[in-house]
């Protein structure tokens, strides 16, 4: 009987470990099985362009640094991991956890930021640009069209405030506030909410909040970068490119949120062609707008509209990046894919202009957000293009 139940216990034992072989065996396969399927309508190059091997780029988030891990073959991303310690977690972590599998997708770090993470995107896209031109035997520089704010030429009066949506690490929320008169910038205020709804320049006035024990105090470091802006009336050569400052003397704190929050508020008060109302007559004639520079996807923005009998007959929509390929033959090409379901982005180019066409106005096109209901299957920001065709039609009426 004795023998019966150490038979038993035997068999048992020989099930368990041949269970746990065959689970090891999953689990070490499962990121070559990934691997494949993932690859599944992947752009991939028809000429090596990596070196194979695993890279790695690390850049400013939100928070802190962010690290990226990516390696590649001679010719696709195989993968990429990243990794951002101090990023909050429900904002600029899922950033973090989901961007990832976009670029893979795409086979770029060139990606739309996840909205309310827009410090925490660029880092991951920055970071992951870093090691792939480590993989391309390539000197990393930065594009300054996709990596500096453009200060606008014209501010309309008013007041404008920019909060970010989650509390950083340490659980303040920054707000910045912007007042604008005669096109001046006349006022600039930094502060942050705790939880608790209590402000950081007060906790700082109160000695409940100290960073050390020399120097300026927390809120005398926010007024001095409010009077560089208000002095200088930008914020050219403020931030050193580590999100620190060397032009403003006892400021030792890291002036990033001040930053965002600065570009913001000026994004709000930019004057722009959006803010003009439509001319009522239109002269006949081909007219044409390009952005200046290129946006945060490498791409300028080119409009092309035609009047004819003072109506608009003719409108095209399309975008260059800096090797010259089109927006609308990349997309065409599926080298160009925003989504697996819905137009593609050069039929949805191609709607917004048969709109403008059979409208003659761009008027009430766009939400506040830059989206629009009126054309039915237009997902895609819809701000350039309306910008761009106000252009065309100032130029048509002179």
């Amino acid at each position: 009987m004795k023998n019966n139940h150490m038979k038993e216990a035997t068999k048992n034992w020989i099930g368990l470990g041949v269970m746990v072989a065959a689970s090891a065996a999953l689990i070490a396969g499962s990121t070559g099985i990934y691997r494949s399927i993932s690859r599944i309508g992947r752009p991939i190059s028809d000429v090596p362009i990596y070196t194979p091997g695993e890279y790695i780029g690390e850049a400013r988030g939100y928070g802190g640094p962010i690290v990226a891990t990516v390696e590649v073959t001679d010719r696709e991303i195989l993968s990429i991991q990243a990794e951002g310690k101090n990023e909050t977690p429900e904002i600029g972590g899922q950033a973090i956890a989901n961007l990832p599998l976009v670029m893979l997708k795409r086979q770029t770090a060139d990606v739309d930021s996840v909205s309310g993470a827009t410090a925490s995107s660029e880092g991951l896209m920055k970071a992951v640009h870093k090691a792939l031109a480590q993989a391309k035997g390539e000197e990393y520089t930065e594009d300054s069209a996709s990596q500096e704010f453009v200060m606008p030429e014209k501010l309309r009066d008013g007041e404008y405030e920019y909060m970010v949506d989650q509390p950083d690490s340490n659980g303040y929320r920054s707000r910045v506030m912007l007042t604008v008169e005669n096109g001046v910038i006349t006022a600039c205020n930094w502060d942050a909410q705790a939880e608790d709804g209590t402000w950081k320049s007060q906790l700082s006035m109160d000695g409940s909040y100290v960073m050390t024990e020399d120097g300026l105090k927390w809120h005398e470091q926010a007024e001095a970068l409010a009077g560089y802006v208000i002095e200088n009336q930008t914020l050219d050569g403020l931030e050193n490119g580590n999100g620190y400052t060397d032009v403003v003397s006892g400021v030792s704190i890291n002036i990033q949120p001040f930053i965002d929050g600065v570009e913001e508020c000026l994004m709000q008060a930019a004057e722009s062609l959006m803010d003009i109302e439509e001319p009522e007559v239109l002269l006949d004639g081909e007219y044409s707008y390009e952005d200046e520079e290129f946006d945060s996807m490498g791409y300028k923005n080119m409009i092309t509209m035609t009047v004819e009998n003072g109506a608009i007959t003719y409108v095209s929509w399309d975008a260059k990046d800096q090797n010259g390929e089109t927006k609308s033959q990349l997309s065409a090409d599926g080298r160009y894919v925003m989504t697996e379901a819905g137009l593609t982005w050069d039929k949805q180019a191609e709607a917004l202009a048969q709109y403008v066409i059979e409208n003659q106005t761009v008027t009430g096109l766009a939400d506040e957000n830059g989206y629009t209901d009126a054309v039915s299957g237009v997902s895609i920001n819809v701000f350039p293009f309306v910008n761009g065709i106000r252009n065309c039609m100032v130029q048509a009426a002179e």
